[in-house]
């Protein structure tokens, strides 16, 4: 064990590492609830919950590049076990694997996470635009993410962009966890929206961020107590103010802007 690297038991925090027996993680006073998790599967029992997720990263002092993030990732060294939202924070949490599953389609992944239209990469490789789709679909979920490539997380841009030199280096912060199922890691960061609220109105600004959180029109509608048609005008006037055309490239927009903002 590192020196960086000590023992947090069930009973409380003592470092940065987290040791948790089987089916136990650390209790305490509830953080803020997540506002958006990923799309819901069966959890493993010693996998941590949001909440326990964002007990453990609130006590931490480590971090990890966001591009050191990707090249895990699309290496298969790392897996996303789930990845949500709060109004503060982006997390992911991933799980350690040796014998890494079905390896990403890097670049063509990197190609349209970074702006490019799949129409147009289907041209340049070839390819129809529906066998793109089922490309990235087939590499989100061999990444542990779930098969939507127009729901692509915030955080899986970001890594994407540092690791492409589009952005400089900012990082992660980043917890580990030791349970009997295996190594699992928390990865999170501010959200890397908060710049857009200096552009947009405050209803435009609340509307921009669930997009960002993966919602639909009429998830956000209901959410919002709004109709789908009032949501679609709002979300027509953020992507005009921002000088984008999807939601894909209002991620980068937003990604892009956050580093600028944080030079």
């Amino acid at each position: 064990m590192s020196e960086n690297t000590t023992v947090l038991s069930a009973s409380g925090p003592s470092d940065r590492h987290a040791h948790v027996p089987h089916g136990e993680w650390p209790s305490g006073v509830a953080p803020a609830v997540p506002t958006v998790a990923a799309e819901a599967r069966p959890r493993q029992a010693a996998e941590p919950s949001e909440t326990r997720a964002i007990l453990l990263d609130a006590e931490s002092r480590d971090e990890v590049p966001l591009d050191v993030i990707w090249h895990r990732l699309s290496s298969g060294r790392w897996r996303v076990v789930t990845q949500f939202t709060t109004d503060d924070r982006h997390y992911l949490v991933v799980k350690s694997q040796r014998a890494p599953h079905k390896q990403p389609e890097v670049e063509l992944l990197l190609r349209t996470l970074l702006g490019e239209r799949q129409k147009v990469v289907a041209l340049d490789t070839e390819l129809s635009p529906s066998t793109i789709t089922t490309r990235l679909s087939s590499s989100l979920a061999s990444m542990g993410f779930p098969p939507r490539p127009a729901r692509v997380p915030i955080l899986l841009v970001a890594t994407a962009a540092v690791a492409a030199g589009r952005i400089g280096t900012p990082a992660a912060r980043l917890t580990r966890a030791t349970t009997p199922e295996g190594e699992f890691a928390i990865l999170s960061t501010t959200r890397l929206d908060a710049h857009l609220r200096l552009i947009l109105t405050p209803a435009e600004w609340l509307v921009a961020r669930l997009l960002v959180d993966g919602l639909s029109h009429r998830e956000i509608a209901a959410r919002r107590g709004s109709t789908t048609r009032t949501v679609a005008n709002q979300v027509a006037s953020i992507f005009r103010k921002l000088e984008v055309s999807g939601r894909r490239e209002l991620l980068l927009r937003a990604v892009t802007g956050h580093a600028q903002a944080a030079v």
